[in-house]
């Protein structure tokens, strides 16, 4: 099982995207912006990651392939935020 708590660390894209592009709450939308704008990591609650988690998901499903189910340039940013937000924690 994958720690959901903690920090994440987003490149400017990702960040960006995460507090410009998402169906997030304001808190987990500030969180990434500040943390982009400070140049350290977001820390966000388990809620906050799940939250953010679920709404990542739902985005790549919409937007994420195109017609022919490959993998689109927004679907490949998806996939790296997920991919942060699933990574097991580092020792």
């Amino acid at each position: 099982m994958t720690d959901m708590t903690g920090e994440i660390t987003l490149d400017h894209e990702q960040a960006r995207y995460v507090a410009e592009q998402m169906n997030v709450s304001r808190a987990t939308r500030i969180a990434v912006a500040e943390a982009d704008a400070s140049g350290t990591p977001a820390k966000l609650t388990h809620p906050q990651r799940q939250e953010l988690l679920d709404a990542l998901g739902a985005q790549l499903q919409r937007v994420g392939f195109d017609e022919r189910y490959d993998v689109t340039n927004e679907g490949r940013l998806l996939e790296s935020i997920i991919d942060l937000l699933t990574a097991p924690p580092s020792q």
